[in-house]
Formats: structure tokens, C-alpha cells, sequence
């Protein structure tokens, strides 16, 4: 083989393993793309997520001091601030404990109301 065959049987090569590798990064371009999307769809589920359960704690909170209006005696404070990191797995058991803590705190204020009124 001649040294003229040789480089090109290697440019040849080189070329077919050229055109694979922009096939497989084409592939896996597509492959991110996919993911992107994915990914896309989960951020702004979870935003929308954040923010239905920001509004359902203002509301909560809102329901606990005016149930509490009346108790001169207590000091009402500021509504708490969102810790960042919270787990959307965790979401529905907090806001189901932020619920149940409202529904003791009503009840609470209810039986207090009614052993004054003794």
C-alpha cells in the first residue's frame, strides 16, 4: 500500500468516526432537548405549586389573627417567612398540619369562649 492509499484509507476513517460522533452528539442533543422540556414542565409546576401553598398559609394566617383579634392579651406577631429547600414531597403533609393547627387553634378559642362565659 502506497503512502498516498494509506492517508487516505486514514482520512477515510477518520471521516466515518467524525460523522458517528456528530450523529451520537446529535442523538443526545436531542435526548437533552427532551429533558429540557421535562425539566421546563416540572419547574413550573413546582412554581405554581409554591405559590398556591404561599397563598393558602396567608390565608390561614390571616384566619388565625382575626380569630385571635379579640385576645387582647396576646401578642400577635408578624406572618412567619417561607424556608427555602422544603421538598415537594413534604408539601401536602405541611399544609395538612398548617389546616389541622388552625382547626385545634378555632377550637381552642372556642372552648376558652365558652368557659368564660361560665
Amino acid at each position: 500500500m502506497s503512502a498516498a492509499d494509506a492517508y487516505k484509507a486514514l482520512v477515510a476513517e477518520l471521516d466515518a468516526a467524525a460523522t458517528r460522533l456528530r450523529e451520537t452528539d446529535r442523538e443526545r442533543a436531542e435526548e437533552l432537548s427532551r429533558d429540557l422540556g421535562d425539566l421546563d414542565a416540572a419547574l413550573a409546576a413546582s412554581a405554581e405549586r409554591a405559590a398556591l401553598t404561599r397563598l393558602g398559609v396567608a390565608l390561614r394566617w390571616e384566619a388565625a389573627v382575626e380569630s385571635l383579634w379579640q385576645e387582647h392579651w396576646l401578642v400577635l406577631r408578624p406572618e412567619p417567612v417561607a424556608t427555602a429547600g422544603t421538598r415537594p414531597e413534604h408539601l401536602e403533609r405541611m399544609d395538612q398540619a398548617v389546616d389541622e393547627a388552625l382547626t385545634e387553634l378555632r377550637a381552642e378559642i372556642r372552648r376558652r369562649r365558652l368557659s368564660l362565659r361560665r
